[in-house]
């Protein structure tokens, strides 16, 4: 992992030691978990979603028809609806009744 300079003539690359030691451990973190999301939202091949439990972020790939069963379970345990973002599973296609 490494990050190219912004200044258009600069062609430093910093390796993934250096960003750490300047970001500091905690915020480092948060920058590989960015990163690793946007690789999972970029790629054409996948399709992911992000867990609608406040607080949680995981990312749950969604590889099946909504329509034939829309229940998520991410890394967290918190299981939800693809459809509507509901937390908990519902009877299929009564999105409708828990909004």
């Amino acid at each position: 992992m490494s990050i190219n300079c912004l200044s258009e003539k600069c062609k430093i690359i910093l390796k993934e030691e250096e960003i750490k030691n300047l970001l500091g451990e905690q915020i480092f973190k948060k920058y590989k978990r960015f990163k690793s999301d946007q690789e999972k939202l970029t790629n054409p091949e996948k399709n992911f979603i992000y867990c609608p439990i406040v607080d949680c972020g995981e990312m749950v790939e969604c590889n099946k028809n909504l329509k034939e069963n829309p229940f998520f379970e991410c890394q967290n345990n918190h299981k939800f609806c693809g459809k509507c973002k509901t937390p908990g599973w519902h009877k299929e296609g009564k999105c409708n009744d828990v909004k």
